[in-house]
C-alpha cells in the first residue's frame, strides 16, 4: 500500500526487516529514513512526522487450547502473565493496566513462550492470527484458544524522520495519494 502510494508520488522506496527489539532505534537513530509501518508513541513523536493512519493493528488476545479468552479489557487480566514484542509502541497507558507484560523477540517467540507454558497469553495482531488460523489450521486448531475480539487497537502510520528533506511534503503527498487510492477504490 505504502509502496503504491510512492510510486504515484513518483518516489521509491526499498524495504529493510528490522528485528522487532531494534526497531525503535534503529528508526530514530538511523540508518533508515522512516518505517511504512509504525505505531505512535511519546519517544518516536520528537524524532518522527506522521502520515494519516492508513490501517489498524487489532490486538487480540490468543491463549493456550481450553483457556478463557473472554476478556473485555486488559484491566480483566491483572496479575496474568502475556507476552508482548519487545520494541512495539504498545500505548503510554499500556504498561499500567493491569497484567505483567513478557517481553518477545517476535510473534513467533510470543506463541513459543505461550505453548511452552512461559506466558499465559500473547497479544497478536488479528490478521496475524487469521494468517495462522488458515495456514496453519490443525495446529492451531490443537493448541490455541483464540480471542474474538480487539482488546488494543494502534492505528498505523507511514513515519518519517524530520530531518529527512522534504519529510512534511512527502507526508502531505502520500496523505493526498492515500484518499485518492480510497476514492479510486485501488484501496
Amino acid at each position: 500500500l505504502v509502496e503504491a502510494a510512492f510510486g504515484r508520488i513518483g518516489m521509491q522506496s526499498a524495504t529493510t526487516f528490522v528485528e522487532p527489539p531494534q526497531f525503535t532505534t534503529s528508526l530514530l537513530t538511523g540508518p533508515f529514513d522512516g518505517s511504512a509501518a509504525a505505531w505512535r508513541d511519546a519517544e518516536r513523536e520528537r524524532v518522527l512526522i506522521y502520515s494519516r493512519p492508513y490501517l489498524e493493528n487489532r490486538l487480540i488476545l490468543v491463549g493456550r487450547r481450553g483457556t478463557s479468552v473472554t476478556a473485555a479489557k486488559l484491566a480483566d487480566l491483572a496479575g496474568k502473565r502475556i507476552a508482548i514484542v519487545e520494541g512495539y509502541a504498545y500505548g503510554d497507558d499500556f504498561e499500567k493496566s493491569g497484567p505483567a507484560f513478557v517481553r518477545s523477540k517476535s510473534e513467533e517467540d510470543s506463541l513459543k513462550l505461550l505453548l511452552d507454558g512461559r506466558v499465559d497469553y500473547t497479544l497478536m495482531d488479528d490478521l496475524v492470527v487469521q494468517y495462522i488460523l488458515t495456514n496453519y489450521a490443525n495446529e492451531a486448531r490443537a493448541n490455541l484458544q483464540v480471542g474474538r475480539m480487539a482488546l488494543v487497537t494502534r492505528p498505523l502510520f507511514l513515519a518519517l524522520r524530520r530531518a529527512l528533506p522534504d519529510a512534511e511534503s512527502i507526508v502531505t503527498r502520500f496523505n493526498a495519494q492515500l484518499r485518492s487510492m480510497i476514492a479510486d477504490r485501488t484501496y
